[in-house]
Order: C-alpha cells, then structure tokens, then sequence
C-alpha cells in the first residue's frame, strides 16, 4: 500500500510537469480519456481535449508561467495537492488585457488515481 501512495503521488507530480513545461502532451497516456475537471470553465467541453485549449491559453498568456508544489497528501487513491502558479501577465486572458504584471495565486486541487 505504501508504495502505491508513493507512486500515485508521482504520477500526480507529473501532470503538473506539464505547466512547467508547457507541453499539454506530457498529459497523453498520463490521464484517463474520462477524465475530469470541476467546475468546467464557460464553454469548457468535458474531458482532457476539452481541458487543452485552456491550458494553451495559460501558457500564451503568462509565457513564463511555473508551478510550485507545496504540498502532496496521498490516502488510498486520491492525492491532494497545494500549489502556487506564479507569471507575467504577458498575453490576454479571460478577456483580460496583458498588464506585464507578476501575478500569484494558489491551487488546492484533488486527484483521483
């Protein structure tokens, strides 16, 4: 049991490798083809395709975008997650103007692996 808490905990490391990497293909063969994401964003479809669009937008928008684990919490088959995405406000997002500020701003997500 203890080695699979370890190792659900690296598969989860790894699909955040994808926004230091800004590569949305890191996520193939990582993630089930019924995977979600809750809430979905307005116009959001279901889905890890229906994900990717915004992801491109995130890395367009803050080009220089990273991710900072803080905290990896495993029980059973979920993995919680702290973090902190940090960026330049390069490119638009949500309708926003780029502003060429630093922005910061945490995420407390739960993985189901």
């Amino acid at each position: 049991m203890l080695e699979e808490i370890g190792l659900n905990k690296q598969l989860v490391a790894r699909f955040y490798k994808a926004f230091e990497k800004h590569d949305p293909t890191l996520l193939d063969g990582l993630l089930d083809p019924d995977w979600q994401v809750y809430p979905l964003a307005a116009g959001q479809t279901p889905g890890r395709l229906g994900w990717e669009p915004g992801l491109l937008a995130l890395f367009k928008a803050f080009p220089d975008i990273h991710c900072q684990i803080e905290e990896l919490i495993a029980e059973d088959d979920r993995v919680a997650v702290r973090c902190t995405f940090s960026g330049t406000h390069r490119g638009n997002f949500l309708r926003l103007a780029p502003t060429g500020r630093v922005v910061q701003f945490a995420a407390h997500d739960i993985h189901r692996v």
